[in-house]
């Protein structure tokens, strides 16, 4: 029987798997979760959702209040949608490389973007002076920094993955601010001391949206802090933008629409297969949906 919803806050996580065509290699079978599948297309949804409930727990965020943050483009999505769900009016500070798709849906779904900086830090500070300006308005819920981030892919997304393959022997994301990243690793090593954390990066000069490119130093959170300290990661890709959009064709013939930052996450993984010598069961994380970057997709 078709599952009911009583409500699209209902309907975020529990993404569908989908198995990825491996015809040369029969001691690999290669998996993609579609976090596209979520209601604005990204895994960012999980994020918002789980911050925004928390600050409501908390008594931060209540009536009359604007909930407040800085994204490069898909969080800012979700806060917007989850906004107008709510009731809660929503300020979001985006950079330069805010792409059209993600532009129209933000206003169509009425929060109030402004424009600061190439990158999300920046914003981020921005919204510290808003505060500094106005501290009865904004509820800031600074996801660079906040802890809810990391704990609820914790409590769901890890969750969720061993749930569906309990034998699975490899996780590949790219890392962007790591929130996504930190919270399964932390569940994973929890269940599976021996599973391979496959982590994904955009190389120098290039700038893939969800990925970061610290080689060219972008900002690193403290969720990429810890993860470096405990040694969580077993292998960094690096992946430029041609690789990228050559994952996404390679998707795209199997009919996966996703975005670059899965095309890079596909490519990555690849690497680590080959450098690593990775056998058995290996899940992707795909964070994104192909609409948000219709325009360079179309170019393909």
């Amino acid at each position: 029987m078709m599952k009911i919803f009583d409500s699209f806050l209902n309907k975020i996580g529990n993404t569908p798997i989908v198995k990825v065509s491996n015809k040369e290699r029969a001691d690999l079978e290669l998996f993609m979760k579609l976090e596209g599948e979520n209601p604005t297309g990204s895994i960012k949804d999980r994020t918002a959702l789980g911050i925004i409930n928390n600050e409501i727990k908390e008594g931060r965020l209540i009536k009359g209040k604007t909930i407040l943050d800085a994204s490069s483009g898909s969080y800012a999505c979700s806060l917007s949608y989850f906004g107008q769900i709510l009731g809660f009016p929503v300020k979001v500070i985006s950079g330069s490389k805010l792409t059209e798709d993600k532009r129209k849906f933000i206003n169509y779904f009425g929060a109030d973007l402004s424009q600061v900086g190439d990158f999300t830090i920046e914003g981020n500070h921005y919204c510290r002076e808003l505060i500094e300006s106005d501290k009865n308005k904004y509820c800031f819920l600074d996801q660079l920094h906040n802890w809810v981030n990391p704990e609820t892919h914790y409590t769901t997304t890890g969750p969720e993955i061993l749930k569906s393959i309990p034998d699975v022997d490899a996780i590949a994301f790219s890392l962007g601010s790591g929130g996504t990243l930190s919270g399964i690793a932390k569940f994973l090593r929890e269940k599976k001391s021996n599973i391979k954390l496959i982590a994904i990066t955009s190389s120098s000069g290039t700038k893939i949206p969800g990925t970061g490119s610290f080689v060219d130093g972008d900002y690193v959170t403290p969720f990429i802090k810890e993860l470096h300290d405990l040694k969580s990661l077993d292998y960094l890709a690096e992946i430029d933008l041609s690789m990228a959009f050559e994952g996404v064709r390679v998707l795209k013939k199997q009919g996966f629409y996703v975005g670059i930052q899965t095309g890079a996450v596909f490519q990555g993984t690849m690497k680590a297969i080959s450098e690593m010598g990775i056998t058995g069961k290996i899940l992707m994380i795909s964070g994104d949906s192909g609409w948000k970057n219709s325009d360079k997709l179309l170019k393909l």
